[in-house]
């Protein structure tokens, strides 16, 4: 099994381990950079010359021992405060544990009411047993710690950038040994690997007390003065003291002490910070906040992620659902203004692109009123694609939906994308609640008279006053056109070219909105990608037109009116009349520092020319991957020098171009996708990028969906099924967003 199999597993282990146990990793993190300190703290304070507080005889607490506990069996564990002259006691039982003043052996203060100077042990206790001796769970935890550290690397390779993502990556790689080492040390602690060799125990079984111990203790040379004892393993106790050359440990039985020096102790002393004084502890303490800032950030990228998967729906609560299905903006136009109508009524409506809904939803809600347009010869829109494959055995008994189809009667498939979706949901089970009716042409009546019968079937009130919004109708001036490609050579190339258009009123645009161009009053408008951005450039508005040719059956060449004005006709400087619509379905992500993948054909390159200067004049701007495809290099590279240029200057980060008709063997963009795909589907997966698609709907329309499902079955392993869920989720979500045309 090669890692691009597992990887998948391991991305999903590495964050749902985070983020269900981020509580116990930050509390475990946490203690332990306080811990850090305590080797800092103590190096510090100790000097040669300085006095240090007399030691208390062991006799003396050995004799306030036996008082507290005079049964011998309930005290687990003492230290010793030389500075306050105290003895702290923890027992099986509450009653003897607490502060005791080691003079007059008077009880200061209970365990529970233990004053917050000794932070060192609140956070030792809650570093070991989060305060209730729950030291399995720390252990476990201390395991998965460790697996999401040590998979980490195998999941990115070292990348910064300056942003949430970028940070997590650059802390964990620069970090690494570090971030292995603390949970490491305490995976082998827990496995006792690395201790000193123990004295062997009582033959005679014999379990002694803290007191047997301490007599034992005082009956021998003095081991310095006490700071600690506690029950051990096999019944012996374990003593702790300081002498002029550090602590040091002495294992107590009923028939010897034996001394142990901690140093010999590699694997606590390295976990501990105190391998080498004060530098270990600002190591540990670098490591636990370093444990501490990774869970944090991947905490919050999880939460941007889901946000970023939510489904884009006004109200999921609604009772009826107004969904459209826009290829330039006229159907998303007319629902927003049937949401409108209906709300005279009180009723909940929700609205949503048809392309961001999976089909069961259309059963949570009374009606589903749908607003279809039709593209190409008969097609349903391309955002709607995904949505009319799930339908195939889906079923939706019990769903209602009334249908209103918008198309142009003046092509052969009259409202045909419309008309397929229809028999689809028919076909799973939906049931019309109104027949489907037809727009061609203005909308605003037959638009009014459906949302009549709409309001009459489902007892709805409507207000009649709504009104269709009308686009801005402005006057632009062509400013510069510039052929794209080469000219004339050797007669294989479509003319192309970039219109500069200066527009004599302050509009509002963005990359991806459409200018919408008549050739001729009453004459078709037809619609072109916006590929700049009126805050960049304010006041003009970027084109890249292919002037449209075919043969008619006579084989007499042909040319499309609209494309053959602003590419043949139209002179610098002349005027006319267009329209700009909003087209938020294919703006760029408002988080500029999410990543970005362009893939665009011919002249789809038109808005990522936008896209790309956006992402350009961006402060927090994150990485870009264009593929870009066409028929030879040196004749139809749209905007390649400008491309060259901005991938050098690293405004595109990735680049990859694919032209046909260069070799022997074509040469596509699909072949691009497959030789990057491990990449490809590093940054879909693990680096949530948005992909976005814009060229011809009959080539690159067709072959992608493809492509993608052959790439994320080779470098994933999610079964078919998963990935045609996946790429339903990615289109819903917003993560995938197609702009084809025809």
């Amino acid at each position: 099994m090669t890692l691009a199999q597992i990887k998948p597993t391991l991305i999903m282990l590495h964050r749902w381990i985070g983020l269900a146990l981020t509580p116990l990793f930050l509390l475990i993190a946490l203690s332990g950079a306080i811990l850090a300190f305590k080797p800092i703290l103590e190096q510090e304070r100790s000097s040669p010359n300085e006095s240090k507080p007399d030691a208390v005889e062991l006799s003396r607490v050995a004799s306030l021992i036996d008082s507290i506990d005079p049964l011998g069996g309930e005290i687990t564990a003492i230290k010793i405060d030389n500075e306050r002259q105290q003895l702290v006691v923890r027992s099986q039982s509450s009653e003897p544990e607490g502060h005791y003043d080691l003079t007059t052996g008077e009880r200061i203060t209970s365990l529970r009411e233990e004053p917050t100077g000794d932070i060192f042990g609140f956070a030792k206790r809650l570093h070991k047993g989060l305060l209730l001796d729950l030291r399995i769970v720390v252990e476990v935890a201390t395991y998965l710690m460790l697996f999401t550290v040590v998979v980490a690397p195998l999941l990115a390779w070292p990348r910064w950038k300056n942003n949430l993502t970028g940070w997590h990556r650059g802390i964990g790689w620069v970090l690494l040994p570090l971030l292995v080492m603390l949970p490491f040390t305490g995976v082998l602690m827990t496995l006792h690997v690395g201790m000193p060799k123990l004295p062997g125990m009582s033959e005679r079984g014999i379990s002694l007390s803290i007191n047997q111990a301490l007599q034992i203790a005082s009956g021998k040379e003095n081991p310095g003065y006490l700071t600690m004892a506690r029950k051990f393993r096999g019944g012996s106790v374990l003593l702790a003291a300081k002498e002029p050359q550090g602590e040091q440990l002495y294992i107590i039985t009923d028939t010897a002490m034996t001394a142990i020096n901690p140093q010999d102790n590699l694997i606590k002393s390295l976990h501990g910070g105190t391998l080498a004084g004060s530098w270990s502890g600002l190591l540990n303490l670098l490591g636990a906040i370093a444990l501490s800032l990774l869970v944090i950030t991947g905490c919050i990228a999880w939460f941007r992620r889901s946000r970023q998967s939510a489904r884009r729906m006004s109200n999921s609560d609604a009772d009826i659902l107004v969904a459209y299905a826009s290829q330039t903006g006229t159907a998303a136009r007319l629902a927003q203004a049937t949401v409108n109508a209906l709300q005279a009524s009180g009723t909940r409506i929700a609205l949503a692109s048809i392309g961001t809904l999976l089909p069961q939803e259309m059963s949570r809600y009374r009606d589903n009123l749908l607003l279809v347009s039709t593209t190409g010869e008969g097609n349903i829109p391309d955002s709607t694609q995904v949505f009319l494959k799930s339908l195939n055995g889906c079923s939706l008994t019990g769903s209602r939906f009334s249908l209103l189809a918008l198309g142009d009667r003046r092509y052969q498939h009259f409202c045909g994308g419309a008309e397929t979706l229809r028999k689809e949901l028919l076909a799973s089970g939906a049931a019309e609640s109104l027949p489907m009716q037809r727009i061609d042409g203005k909308p605003e009546g037959i638009w009014h008279e459906w949302l009549t019968s709409i309001a009459e079937t489902l007892k709805l009130e409507v207000d009649n006053t709504v009104t269709l919004p009308q686009e801005q109708e402005i006057r632009v001036i062509l400013k510069q056109r510039q052929r794209l490609d080469t000219a004339g050579m050797y007669g294989r190339s479509h003319p192309s070219y970039s219109l500069l258009l200066k527009t004599e009123s302050q509009i509002e645009s963005t990359a991806g909105d459409l200018l919408l161009i008549a050739p001729k009053a009453y004459e078709k408008e037809r619609c072109y990608s916006i590929g700049s951005s009126s805050y960049i450039t304010p006041g003009h508005i970027r084109l890249t037109i292919s002037l449209h040719q075919w043969r008619d059956d006579q084989g007499t060449q042909q040319t499309g009116s609209t494309s053959d004005m602003l590419c043949r006709q139209l002179r610098e400087g002349d005027e006319f009349t267009a329209r700009v619509r909003q087209h938020p379905g294919f703006h760029a992500p408002k988080d500029d520092s999410r990543p970005l993948i362009l893939l665009g054909t011919g002249c789809g390159i038109a808005p990522f020319i936008g896209f790309i200067e956006e992402r350009e004049h961006a402060v927090n701007a994150g990485p870009l991957w264009l593929f870009y495809g066409n028929r030879w290099r040196e004749i139809d590279y749209l905007y390649g020098d400008q491309i060259e240029s901005l991938h050098a200057m690293g405004v595109i980060t990735k680049l990859d171009c694919a032209f046909s008709r260069d070799q022997v063997s074509p040469c596509y963009v699909n072949h691009k996708l497959h030789e990057q795909g491990a990449e490809l589907t590093r940054w879909l997966i693990e680096d949530d990028a948005a992909l976005y698609i814009c060229g011809r709907g009959s080539t690159l329309g067709k072959s992608i969906d493809q492509a993608l499902k052959e790439i994320l079955s080779l470098h994933t392993d999610y079964s078919a099924s998963d990935i045609d869920q996946l790429i339903i989720h990615w289109s819903a979500s917003g993560k995938l967003r197609r702009d084809l045309f025809d």
